[in-house]
């Protein structure tokens, strides 16, 4: 499902990091969690250290000065947004939630309307199709999205043996009605494969199945006396990991979704009368070394069916040659480059904290239109062609505890 809108710019964004690190190899022996040999997951992932917020600072904590200082840097006073947007699937605050602790600290108006998304993989694409259709409609003109994770203390009932290395980190962009200024359309997709649900296995903070532990924590309620008199003591101390059909599925999943990304792409260029050559590069969710890898080859799997398809028209034009890659005109072997070595595993603010932390790196990012893409969990298929040539990128803001 395309959704396009035009007159609307990301003005600015930035990613958040907080300053204590952790070497990749040092935090895989920690955790305990694993049969696989630390090399190969290394490999596999590419990290060589992960950002960790230590307690007792929290998620907004952190972000609260990287949000300050980024509106200075924008010339802009809280009371020039009249929008604000967080997403994360690890609040510090349910109700209130973390929107409003922003609004409280940072001194929003009155007449900012505050927004709180739970999402993973898709978070900053809800985000998107969330503001933008706002500012659209004329109920807003300027509205600040804050994206990421800090898994501190989280309550984790079972383990995703594919996630590894998780990072602490946000990313904030701005976006704002263009005043007669042109602006390239920016343009989502979304595509939903709800049969691969079961498979997402990271139970984070899920009461489910709850655990004597937790369920002693919750509210008291007449019709939990049950449960609760029959719950019995888990001596289980850590999580539980995926199944053999879990992993089976996953792997299911991880298959379909490297084919979607390319079939959203060709939509996308479609939409546009775009070709792959008119693209700067494509930034990924969840941007695993290995995931990367693997992308590129399909995406130039399906280059070399495009230009097979073309010859054989043009040797006989009257042949009904299918093909389903016809804007993917030229390989490009790079099209997802890795630059998250130093970053680790993040979540909802990967493609931020990738384009604020490696702008260089990131071929014709700031001067072509590039595609950002995420899948995952559910699993949703969630991109968008976005032009950032008016975009002010700043490099991390680095969060020192005081």
């Amino acid at each position: 499902m395309l959704h396009s809108f035009s007159g609307i710019n990301i003005i600015a964004l930035r990613c958040v990091l907080p300053e204590f690190t952790v070497p990749a190899e040092q935090q895989l022996q920690y955790d305990g969690l694993t049969n696989q040999d630390p090399e190969q997951v290394l490999k596999l992932y590419g990290f060589k250290r992960c950002h960790q917020l230590p307690p007792p600072d929290t998620f907004t904590d952190m972000m609260i000065p990287a949000i300050r200082e980024f509106l200075q840097q924008e010339n802009l006073l809280p009371q020039d947004i009249d929008g604000l947007i967080s997403v994360t699937q690890s609040p510090n605050y349910l109700a209130p939630s973390n929107s409003f602790f922003y609004h409280h600290a940072l001194g929003f108006s009155h007449d900012c309307v505050c927004l709180d998304l739970y999402s993973t993989c898709s978070g900053l694409f809800n985000a998107l199709l969330t503001a933008l259709s706002l500012i659209t409609s004329g109920a807003n003109r300027r509205i600040l999205i804050i994206v990421g994770e800090s898994f501190r203390f989280n309550i984790l009932t079972q383990f995703n043996e594919q996630e590894r290395l998780l990072s602490d980190g946000g990313g904030m962009l701005i976006v704002e009605a263009a005043d007669n200024t042109p602006s390239h359309p920016i343009t989502l997709d979304f595509s939903i494969f709800s049969e691969y649900a079961p498979c997402s296995t990271n139970k984070i903070f899920s009461l489910r199945e709850p655990s004597l532990g937790l369920i002693s924590s919750s509210f008291s309620r007449i019709a939990d006396t049950d449960y609760r008199q029959n719950l019995k003591a888990d001596s289980s101390t850590e999580p539980c990991s995926n199944n053999s059909s879990q992993r089976m599925m996953l792997f299911k999943a991880t298959r379909v979704a490297q084919k979607q990304i390319l079939m959203s792409l060709q939509r996308l260029l479609q939409h546009h009368h775009l070709k792959l050559s008119d693209l700067g590069c494509g930034v990924m969710y969840q941007p695993l070394k290995s995931v990367l890898e693997q992308l590129n080859i399909a995406l130039n799997q399906a280059v070399h069916s495009h230009l097979k398809a073309q010859q054989q028209h043009d040797q006989d034009p009257s042949s009904h040659v299918t093909d389903q890659w016809s804007c993917f005109d030229q390989e490009r072997p790079d099209f997802f480059p890795f630059v998250a070595e130093d970053i680790g595993h993040l979540y909802s603010a990967s493609q931020i904290v990738s384009l604020s932390s490696a702008t260089d790196r990131l071929p014709d990012c700031t001067t072509k239109p590039i595609f950002l893409s995420a899948f995952g969990a559910g699993m949703s298929i969630s991109s968008a062609l976005v032009s950032l040539a008016q975009t002010h990128i700043y490099p991390p803001f680095i969060y020192q505890q005081q």
